[in-house]
């Protein structure tokens, strides 16, 4: 399981919206004024999205925004999910352009339009898989600990020692 920790930015009924901090070197970096990556960072770094992660309120009933949670996704998941999102509108637009000359010839104009036919089958069939399981518990993040709050009491095994 990969870990991650973030903050709270929302309180839902059942769920809390979370937000992680993104981890760039551009503050400790000597070249921050020439460098592409610094301005790129800076850029998408205002557009980063909130994540909702479902929990149960029975278990942390006092949160609050701004809190530091930490937050776990399996590896198989991101693993899964990167080989889905990149290696599929490939192999759909290769599989076009095949397609293509074999029924149209191999001119330039039908294998750019078999190609850009089938990236976007790829997107496509990316996105719909993403619709139909954005309800699957198995790919959404999990709450693993909430930090800076103790354990409730009850979660504590407590065992006698006798002073024989």
């Amino acid at each position: 399981m990969i870990h991650q920790s973030a903050e709270i930015v929302e309180i839902g009924s059942r769920s809390i919206w979370i937000k992680a901090p993104r981890k760039t070197a551009c503050g400790s970096c000597a070249a921050q004024s020439s460098c592409g990556q610094n301005l790129w960072s800076r850029f998408f770094e205002e557009r980063q999205d909130a994540v909702e992660v479902k929990v149960d309120e029975a278990k942390f009933s006092n949160f609050k925004i701004g809190t530091q949670v930490v937050i776990g996704v399996p590896g198989a998941v991101i693993l899964h999910g990167s080989l889905r999102i990149y290696i599929m509108p490939l192999l759909t637009m290769l599989a076009a352009v095949g397609v293509g000359q074999f029924l149209f010839g191999a001119s330039d104009g039908a294998t750019i339009s078999s190609a850009a036919f089938g990236l976007a089958i790829g997107f496509l069939a990316v996105r719909r898989h993403a619709q139909i399981n954005s309800d699957n518990p198995n790919f959404h993040p999990v709450l693993l600990e909430v930090l800076g709050v103790a354990c409730p009491p009850e979660t504590i095994p407590i065992t006698q020692v006798s002073s024989n």
